[in-house]
């Protein structure tokens, strides 16, 4: 039986003044990252923005300090089919 050993989630340290958060686990579409501050889930393209594999909040959405409370996480869709190998291949 195959098992993921990869991690699909981590936290941040929020400053109070840091914008730009480097996302460690792979993903194929920026909607599969859900971003939470504090416990609280923000909303991709009004509370921040995913570049490449970083997270960048946006203007007057920058996370408060605290210890562990900025938190990535991967959510895929398993019922729906991402790539279509063709037999043989």
């Amino acid at each position: 039986m195959a098992t993921n050993t990869t991690a699909t989630s981590q936290t941040h340290n929020g400053t109070g003044s840091q914008n730009n958060f480097a996302i460690s686990f792979s993903f194929l579409a920026n909607s599969e990252v859900i971003v939470t501050v504090g416990g609280v889930s923000k909303t991709l393209g009004n509370h921040y923005n995913i570049v490449g594999s970083e997270v960048q909040f946006t203007s007057g959405n920058t996370p408060p300090s605290g210890t562990a409370n900025v938190k990535f996480q991967r959510d895929t869709n398993i019922s729906a089919k991402k790539v279509d190998f063709q037999d043989g291949s």
